[in-house]
């Protein structure tokens, strides 16, 4: 899971009334977050660099620092690979919950799986 209505992230609440003006009051797809967080990392990028074709320091600005979105804080080593956390979220009493990390959690419980209980 990497993102829930729930979420008590910068602008995730902005996020949701907009897509419920345009959509409705249906709740949004996971990819539907996935994709504005891309598009708020790269508005905070460009908005860096100040240009949108400059590959090399739009890729080196992403890899020195950690852009606010609305799945929570996003980061990258010097590679550009992901540094950080993803929401991991739990069906409880038949609603989701977010559990881990404890920052974002919805939930202060962790329930155990019935196998895992038993075993």
């Amino acid at each position: 899971m990497s993102w829930t209505s729930e979420a008590k992230t910068p602008g995730n609440k902005e996020f949701l009334d907009a897509y419920h003006e345009m959509f409705g009051n249906r709740v949004p797809a996971e990819d539907a977050a996935d994709a504005f967080a891309t598009a708020q990392v790269m508005q905070a990028a460009i908005k860096a660099v100040g240009k949108i074709d400059d590959q090399r320091k739009l890729a080196d600005w992403l890899r020195s620092h950690t852009v606010d979105t609305i799945l929570g804080p996003l980061k990258w080593n010097e590679t550009g690979a992901p540094q950080g956390q993803f929401l991991i979220g739990q069906w409880q009493s038949g609603q989701s919950e977010i559990v881990l990390p404890k920052a974002a959690a919805t939930s202060d419980q962790i329930a155990q799986s019935q196998a895992a209980a038993s075993g």
